[in-house]
């Protein structure tokens, strides 16, 4: 039992809470090389992933087979110049791109194919979006002119303007947001939608039509602090005693927040109720029922071998020496 500035949290077992699932080998060709995976997606027509801004999307398919790259590199419609986040869209048949140098989202379908583009802007950095339909989309990190709204919906059929501000800009914050991403990850969960925020080392919560109804404050850890934050953020009044979260993810069970050393896991009475330490660094996906994290083959297959389930099914893929990292794939505690 740890007491983290009056929690009470359990320091748990990775493993406990994220068993592996499954294990997918992504092929490796002339066209598939990544890496590693900045950005990563699941969905109905496969598994998307990319390793740098100016790179195109791969596509492969559930099983790891290499079926093409996706989209072209330019300025005009369905190209893009600089990927700044990927995203399920649209119930899971779709993903989207968001391009943070042409400031625009490019939609594509389970075949990889571009079908829609919105030029909502979305300056760099970009922390997230989510985009259950089309008529709904929420992003974090944006920057309108008017500085009031950090975080806000808006529904591209009608208007490249917010629809609805989620969350106003920090105090004393507006018109700048410098090389750190206060908002960083949206994820629905328990008929909710969490959003992190890195200013008030915090997790604001929204109902689905997002109106804000909680906000879980995270421990002030030293054990899980970042100290360059601060000189990073170059700014005299910033939160020096702050979490940095690096990500938030979810399967149906909780909320995985990860910071700097670790992660913390909320479960759906919006308590936190442990943390854990990931052996594979923070998760790089998940969609509310899947969390997914990669794992790269940096000398052979035995870096493993203290992990035993994991370990057994990469033993059944047929590693060689030079590999694409691997994607983890966890559905949380059975």
């Amino acid at each position: 039992m740890l007491i983290l500035y009056g929690y009470f949290l359990v320091q748990s077992s990775f493993f406990d809470y994220l068993p592996v699932k499954k294990i997918v080998q992504l092929e490796l060709t002339d066209n598939s090389v990544v890496a590693e995976y900045l950005g990563c997606i699941v969905y109905q027509g496969g598994i998307v992933v990319y390793d740098r801004p100016n790179s195109h999307p791969i596509l492969f398919d559930e099983g790891g087979k290499f079926l093409k790259v996706i989209g072209s590199i330019g300025s005009g419609p369905f190209e893009f110049r600089g990927l700044s986040g990927i995203a399920q869209c649209w119930g899971g048949e779709y993903f989207a791109i968001a391009d943070g140098m042409l400031t625009k989202l490019i939609v594509f379908d389970k075949n990889g194919d571009p079908v829609y583009e919105t030029p909502v802007g979305i300056p760099a950095p970009i922390g997230d979006f989510y985009w259950p339909n089309k008529n709904s989309l929420v992003i974090t990190e944006y920057f309108p002119n008017d500085s009031q709204f950090i975080v806000s919906e808006f529904d591209p059929e009608k208007s490249t303007k917010p629809v609805k501000g989620l969350v106003p800009f920090p105090e004393g914050r507006k018109n700048w947001h410098g090389s750190i991403v206060f908002y960083k990850g949206i994820v629905p969960f328990n008929s909710n939608v969490f959003v992190s925020d890195l200013y008030h080392s915090s997790i604001d919560i929204f109902d689905s039509q997002f109106n804000k109804i909680d906000r879980i404050h995270l421990p002030g850890d030293a054990f899980l602090r970042d100290g360059d934050l601060v000189s990073r953020g170059a700014q005299p009044k910033f939160p020096h005693d702050k979490d940095y979260i690096r990500n938030i993810t979810a399967t149906q069970d909780f909320v995985l927040v990860d910071v700097k050393a670790g992660s913390y896991v909320i479960n759906k009475n919006k308590e936190i109720e442990a943390i854990i330490k990931s052996p594979f660094g923070p998760a790089i996906f998940s969609d509310g029922n899947m969390i997914v994290h990669q794992l790269p083959i940096e000398d052979s297959i035995d870096q493993y071998a203290n992990y035993p389930d994991d370990y057994q099914a990469i033993k059944q893929l047929k590693i060689t020496d030079d590999e694409n990292p691997l994607i983890r794939i966890s559905t949380g505690k059975h």
